[in-house]
């Protein structure tokens, strides 16, 4: 009976939990809808300001999904610029096509370039394919294409914030079942769904599917079923390849059990080969059909200036390659302390594994905003008194105001200027921008709580041995 009761209250948290997380994606789909849904002056008070905040704000509105991508490869103006066209398409003549009344699917990588990697490149392309083929006409020419530009990419955006809100929902069910495993207070996942950062980046981009895969296999590992659990790990690698870390904790801990027993279960050298090959194969695949639009791929990302750096304190300039060095020697000393931690139970596999990933990205030269999405998940596990608690918060706060401030940085310095010295200038990128202001406070604040994880795990390690 008692087994029976159990059950049915796990099942009512997870019946809770899949409500409000498809509630907060619909919200975030919402706000970042291509065409406003709302005209504030048909809104009454005090409601109309509420949307004008929402929609008046680019940065509130704004996606890489639609504006960072979808706007900007598709766009009829390029076949004016050969210039423009050359830089982003590797075959113009596809999207002259397109754009002159032929419906054609044309591929990233191969037709034009893509900037993601392999698993997101797929999806990419199926949803893009899917809203040329609903949104055109069967027959239409340039002043239609214009014409059903913004519909397209509403359906667009429909279709992947549909995949993204999937994927939500299922990274909170599997995170609660890794909650009930550990047995930690199941109202914990609330900062998972609930954040600002969450509600403003879900739809934003394509992390929520990274992790999701990443906590998955976390969860099927500790399930001990090696196999789906490498899968899900290599995927989520071949979705966004800073989770490689996560990978590196389990291959750590597989490591230690080794040393200690002398051998490895069967199944679990099975998860090396698995996670390998999902890893492995989506990039590989993606070489071979395409050297120059993988080379681009790698480029593009190996030569991306300082974003939101925390290197931005010491170093004010973006394109110094001193940013790149400092992230490879302090992701490598900071791994090295990490690999200190013997994992002996799941909670130390979960905190070393939030360890690495705050490390991974609070000291990489680009920690965009949409990053925070990779680290909340983890951070449920870590989080365990009120000092933690107050600098995760914080810098989620701080990580929400990136984007909310990013577009308007002008208006904002125009303001502060009448109280203090600051040049009044569109220029988020540099020190003197209230943007990298709160930058700097949302990674300050997640380098405070990274040493105090850290240092109270190494010293609760020592007390052990000692």
């Amino acid at each position: 009976m008692n087994m029976i009761k159990m059950l049915s209250y796990f099942k009512t948290r997870i019946f809770i939990v899949i409500v409000i997380s498809i509630i907060i994606g619909i919200f975030s789909w919402v706000i970042h809808l291509p065409i406003i849904p709302i005209d504030s002056s048909k809104v009454p008070e005090p409601f109309n300001k509420l949307v004008d905040v929402i929609y008046g704000n680019p940065g509130v509105r704004y996606t890489d999904i639609t504006f960072g991508l979808f706007y900007k490869i598709f766009d009829q103006s390029l076949i004016y610029d050969e210039i423009r066209l050359k830089d982003l398409w590797y075959n113009g003549d596809k999207l002259k096509m397109l754009i002159f009344g032929k419906k054609i699917c044309p591929i990233p990588y191969i037709d034009y370039k893509f900037e993601y990697p392999p698993i997101i490149g797929l999806l990419w392309y199926i949803t893009t394919c899917i809203a040329f083929q609903m949104g055109l006409p069967s027959n239409y020419g340039f002043n239609d294409y214009i014409l059903y530009k913004d519909s397209i990419a509403q359906i667009h955006f429909n279709l992947q914030s549909l995949i993204l809100i999937l994927f939500f929902v299922l990274l909170q069910v599997y995170l609660l079942k890794i909650i009930d495993d550990i047995r930690e207070d199941w109202r914990k996942i609330f900062i998972s769904i609930l954040l600002p950062s969450t509600i403003l980046y879900l739809t934003y981009n394509w992390d929520i599917i990274c992790i999701s895969l990443a906590i998955m296999g976390l969860y099927l590992y500790i399930r001990q079923r090696y196999i789906l659990s490498g899968i899900c790990l290599g995927l989520s690698i071949a979705t966004k390849l800073l989770t490689i870390v996560i990978l590196a904790i389990v291959l750590y801990e597989l490591i230690q059990n080794y040393i200690s027993r002398k051998s490895l279960v069967p199944s679990s050298q099975l998860f090396i080969v698995t996670a390998i090959a999902s890893m492995g194969i989506p990039y590989i695949t993606l070489l071979l059909l395409t050297p120059i639009g993988f080379t681009d791929f790698i480029v593009h990302h190996a030569t991306w200036y300082c974003e939101n750096c925390i290197y931005m304190l010491v170093i004010n300039d973006i394109y110094n390659p001193m940013n790149r060095t400092l992230y490879i020697a302090i992701l490598t000393i900071a791994m090295i302390l990490i690999f200190s931690i013997p994992i002996k139970e799941e909670r130390l596999l979960l905190k070393c594994s939030f360890l690495a990933m705050v490390s991974i990205i609070l000291f990489n030269y680009v920690f965009t905003p949409q990053m925070w999405l990779l680290l909340t998940p983890l951070a449920i596990f870590v989080i365990n008194d009120a000092k933690s608690l107050f600098l995760y918060l914080l810098g989620d706060v701080a990580n929400f105001n990136i984007m909310t401030t990013f577009f308007i940085d002008y208006e904002i310095r125009l303001r502060l200027s009448q109280f203090i010295s600051i040049p009044v200038e569109q220029n988020p990128y540099v020190m003197s921008s209230p943007v990298q202001w709160i930058a700097a406070l949302r990674n300050i604040s997640l380098l405070i709580l990274w040493i105090y994880i850290l240092s109270r795990t190494l010293l609760e390690n020592y007390s052990l041995r000692e």
